[in-house]
């Protein structure tokens, strides 16, 4: 069973992370890296013609498990990079790219855009200029990420962003670990 996040016991809603086992890291991204793909497999799927709502506002709401959980390991790893969470800094690397690169590179997804940017052209739904900016920055990094590739060179693509993911991971421990600790009042 995915581990969850303990209580929001803490003003302002925020959880106790001091009582939160650091084994239990993973187990919270698998968790939220699963239901991101629900999420974005229900938009890209969805019968009903793109608007505004059901795709651009849908998937800007997507991930919120996701966000959450990276946003609390990034303050404690940044507060106290122990062994236990560089490696755990070390295996979601690579999950967090390969995660990436699925949503920059899902064909349905980038559908869902197209048909939506298509409809804005033909004036069949209407947008905000911050929407439509929004929805085009969205099909600007998918095509930059590799959406327009071919099957094999999107595979090869995948692989290298994993690795450079791991190796970067790796090379950012290393730095660290050859600093050493701050000393309290130094810079």
């Amino acid at each position: 069973m995915a581990q969850t996040f303990p209580p929001r016991s803490l003003d302002y809603g925020y959880p106790d992370l001091t009582a939160f086992d650091d084994a239990a890291w993973l187990s919270v991204f698998d968790a939220g890296f699963a239901r991101h793909k629900e999420e974005i497999e229900t938009i890209a799927a969805a019968g009903e013609p793109a608007t505004v709502a059901n795709t651009l506002h849908a998937f800007g709401r997507s991930g919120a498990l996701l966000n959450s959980a990276l946003r609390a390991f990034s303050c404690v790893y940044s507060a106290h990079a122990t062994e236990a969470r560089q490696q755990v800094y070390a295996e979601l690397a690579p999950q967090r790219a390969a995660h990436e690169d699925w949503i920059a590179l899902h064909p349905q997804l980038n559908a869902r855009f197209r048909q939506l940017h298509d409809r804005l052209s033909a004036g069949e739904v209407e947008a905000s200029a911050e929407q439509r900016w929004m929805l085009q920055q969205q099909m600007v990094q998918a095509e930059a990420a590799g959406a327009a590739l071919n099957e094999s060179d999107r595979a090869r693509l995948l692989e290298l962003n994993q690795r450079l993911a791991a190796e970067e991971t790796a090379y950012q421990q290393l730095q660290s670990r050859e600093v050493g600790p701050r000393k309290p009042g130094r810079r």
